[in-house]
C-alpha cells in the first residue's frame, strides 16, 4: 500500500557476501563511477579489522586496517549506497523514502552495476529494515486507540498500575515465515527517558531477513518477498486512523 506521508525514520536494505579482495584497497572501482550518476557525493572510510588470539597472557587483540568502505550519497537527499568488501546496502534517511517501487528500481540499478564489475556471486544474508517513528502532536501520549493495533497497545500498557507513570515500554517479537525471519521491535521508547512519557510517539521497527545462500539471480525476487512480509506486518500493526493521517494513494 502506498501512502502520501509516512513516519519512516530509516529504511535499510543490505546484502552480505563473501569478502571481495578488490575492495580491500583505496582504489576506486568502476562501480563507484556508475553510482556517481545518481549518488554523486562519495566518501571513502577505513574499515578496521580486529583479530583475537590466545597468548601466554590470555586473549590478545590485534588490529589492522583491512579495507575501505565507500558511501555514495545522493545530493540534497538522505539516500545512499554503501559498498564494503563484505556487503552492499541501500539506505534512506528520514523523509526520503516514498514507496517500494522506487526502491526496487534503485536495487536494479545497483545490482546491475555490481554484476557488471564484480560478476554474479552468492549472497549469504539479505535484510530489509523499516524503522517507523510515529509521532503525533495531538492527543494524550498513551492514547493509541484507532491508530495502533489494540493487541500491541495492550502489550505496551500491561503492568501499568494506577498511580504509575510510564517512562518506557519497549517490546520485541521474533517470528519465522519459511526461511524469512522477522524481528518486530515496538512500543513507547520515550525520547525524554528517564522522565515520564510526555510525547505521543510509538515505534514500529520491522527487520526482515534471510540468513541462507541466495543466488545472485534470485536476489530481486527475494527482496520482494521480504518486503511483502514487512508490509503485511506493518498493516497488521496499525489501524485506519493512522492510514487516514498518512493518506492512502494506492492499495
Amino acid at each position: 500500500m502506498h501512502y502520501k506521508q509516512t513516519y519512516l525514520k530509516q529504511v535499510i536494505l543490505r546484502l552480505d557476501f563473501g569478502r571481495l579482495a578488490v575492495l580491500q584497497t583505496d582504489q576506486e572501482t568502476p562501480f563507484t563511477e556508475d553510482m556517481r550518476a545518481r549518488y554523486s557525493d562519495v566518501i571513502s572510510n577505513p574499515a578496521t579489522q580486529l583479530t583475537f588470539f590466545l597468548g601466554p597472557g590470555g586473549v590478545n587483540v590485534g588490529q589492522q586496517e583491512a579495507s575501505r568502505i565507500r558511501v555514495h550519497k545522493a545530493p540534497d537527499t538522505a539516500r545512499s549506497v554503501t559498498l564494503a568488501p563484505e556487503f552492499l546496502s541501500i539506505e534512506y534517511g528520514q523523509d526520503s523514502y516514498r514507496h517500494f517501487d522506487e526502491l526496487r528500481e534503485q536495487v536494479g540499478f545497483v545490482l546491475n552495476s555490481f554484476r557488471n564489475h564484480f560478476g554474479t556471486m552468492q549472497f549469504t544474508r539479505l535484510g530489509l529494515r523499516y524503522v517507523n517513528e510515529i509521532t503525533l502532536t495531538e492527543g494524550g501520549p498513551l492514547d493509541w486507540d484507532g491508530i495502533i493495533n489494540p493487541q500491541l497497545v495492550t502489550s505496551v500498557k500491561a503492568g501499568l498500575q494506577s498511580g504509575l507513570r510510564m517512562a518506557r515500554s519497549s517490546h520485541q517479537l521474533v517470528a519465522l515465515k519459511g526461511d524469512i525471519s522477522l524481528i518486530l521491535n515496538y512500543g513507547i521508547n520515550n525520547p525524554d527517558f528517564p522522565n515520564p512519557v510526555a510525547r505521543r510517539q510509538f515505534i514500529l521497527d520491522l527487520d526482515c531477513y534471510i540468513s541462507s545462500i541466495i543466488e545472485f539471480g534470485e536476489a530481486e525476487e527475494r527482496i520482494k518477498e521480504v518486503n511483502a512480509l514487512a508490509e503485511d506486518v506493518f498493516e497488521n500493526s496499525i489501524e485506519d486512523g493512522l492510514r487516514t493521517k498518512m493518506e492512502i494513494l494506492q492499495q
